[in-house]
């Protein structure tokens, strides 16, 4: 008895537990994703969402019968083996449990296909970043701009936190614009790793993968490797930082001119205007 009392209170303290932190980074529920940034991650947190209620409800119906169980059949002086029914099995109940199981797994599996095919389904407006991973860095291209991300030079602020203080580069891309990264790596297996924007996919020697999302919300958003990859793993990081879009196009044009190359979105000075007075020339004016 008091194994389960203690067995309960153990359970609820971990839920409140998981509640509080997930509150801390502004998840939709206890134990869901961060707060989605973009079509991808909504599509993401959207299909977890599903399976984490249907989970949750199978959870509370099974606990509840076995706990239902426990006190209401449990051997006492006024219920002993005697009084026990025997019988084993019961046709419409297993007919149920295993109808319904069968329906919750082909509705998941439809749900899973179409999130599958809507992220490998690139848009047609989307601009192109490429992304190379090497231990123990990356680096990002930008070959319609021909310019690539530079190194920074302070740490980031999150990661300052947890005892990293290297400095990590910025992806940096535009607000509401769709953009795809080609990505490969130069040594051994990498991931890419973005948790707000709902991506993740792995960079491979040798190959050429990708995917692709789009940033509503401006801010910076921490990324990572997430394959095991060698000794420094743990502080493969960069930083995606969403811009508006003039911000965007002034960080572009700033980064050709510092590469001596003409800049694309500034426009050009306008000619200044002259006024010009007219005076009229008499002939005494005229020396000889």
């Amino acid at each position: 008895m008091w194994r389960w009392i203690l067995s309960i209170i153990a359970t609820s303290q971990l839920a409140i537990e998981s509640a509080w932190a997930a509150s801390a980074i502004e998840t939709a529920h206890w134990g869901g994703f961060p707060t989605a940034n973009g079509p991808v991650a909504e599509m993401v947190v959207g299909t977890y969402n599903i399976i984490f209620w249907i989970c949750l409800a199978i959870y509370v119906l099974v606990q509840g019968i076995i706990i239902y169980a426990i006190f209401a059949f449990r051997k006492s002086k006024k219920r002993t083996n005697k009084d026990a029914k025997q019988f084993s099995h019961n046709t419409y109940l297993e007919v149920v449990w295993t109808v319904i199981p069968i329906i919750i797994c082909l509705y998941l599996v439809v749900k899973s296909y179409q999130g599958i095919m809507f992220m490998r389904t690139v848009p047609e407006d989307v601009m192109p970043i490429d992304v190379i991973a090497y231990q123990f860095n990356w680096d990002f291209d930008y070959p319609d701009h021909d310019i690539s991300s530079p190194m920074t030079t302070k740490p980031h602020a999150e990661l300052v936190k947890a005892g990293i203080n290297n400095p990590v580069k910025n992806l940096v891309v535009p607000q509401g614009q769709n953009i795809v990264l080609n990505i490969t790596a130069k040594d051994v297996l990498h991931a890419v790793y973005i948790p707000s924007l709902g991506i993740k996919i792995d960079a491979i020697p040798g190959r050429i993968t990708y995917l692709w999302f789009r940033a509503d919300n401006v801010g910076d958003y921490l990324g990572q490797c997430a394959e095991l990859c060698g000794s420094s793993h743990g502080e493969m990081y960069f930083n995606l930082r969403v811009l508006p879009q003039a911000e965007w196009e002034e960080w572009v044009d700033t980064q050709r001119t510092e590469n001596g190359l003409k800049t694309i979105f500034a426009k050009a000075p306008e000619p200044i205007e002259v006024a010009v007075h007219e005076k009229t020339l008499h002939i005494s004016d005229v020396k000889e």
